[in-house]
């Protein structure tokens, strides 16, 4: 009862619930592992521009660290790197997969001016990203697509 209400009700937001099939639980090495004391992380990240907030980051640190189905993970949108810093590090710690990062280190059209950090043009995005990482040792563990969404997809 109470799932069908709440199906009905994201329908009004134009979601849809559907089952899919059940994922085992993390077993072995994974889930005996302990997930690295997220405040660290938090605060490694620290004066790297983000669109959220710090506990969203150690939310999406947690979820892929903690991950029951083998695979890469993908970001799209990197910006300067704040989520990427949870993603990438999430992914190099469990050993599960590879990370993607994908950005043209432009902006969003017509909304350009609130990615700014540095020159008013935007060319210096990629560069702060690439720093951000190296920093946070995290380059070398980043496959960076510099190009737009749907040419990264079919790549």
């Amino acid at each position: 009862m109470l799932g069908k209400a709440l199906a009905r009700a994201l329908r009004r937001f134009g979601l849809e619930v559907r089952r899919t099939n059940r994922v085992a639980a993390p077993t072995g090495s994974l889930a005996s592992r302990p997930i690295a004391h997220l405040d660290e992380l938090v605060g490694d990240a620290k004066g790297i521009p983000g669109m959220l907030s710090a506990e969203s980051g150690k939310f999406l640190y947690a979820l892929c660290y903690q991950q029951a189905v083998d695979g890469d993970v993908v970001e799209i949108g990197s910006w300067q790197g704040y989520s990427t810093s949870f993603l990438a590090r999430a992914v190099r710690d469990s050993g599960n997969g590879q990370f993607h990062a994908i950005d043209h280190f432009r902006g969003n059209r017509g909304k350009e001016p609130s990615y700014v950090v540095g020159a008013a043009d935007l060319s210096d995005l990629r560069s702060n990203f690439e720093r951000n990482m190296e920093r946070l040792g995290l380059r070398e563990s980043i496959h960076l697509l510099d190009m737009p969404n749907q040419q990264a997809a079919r790549e």
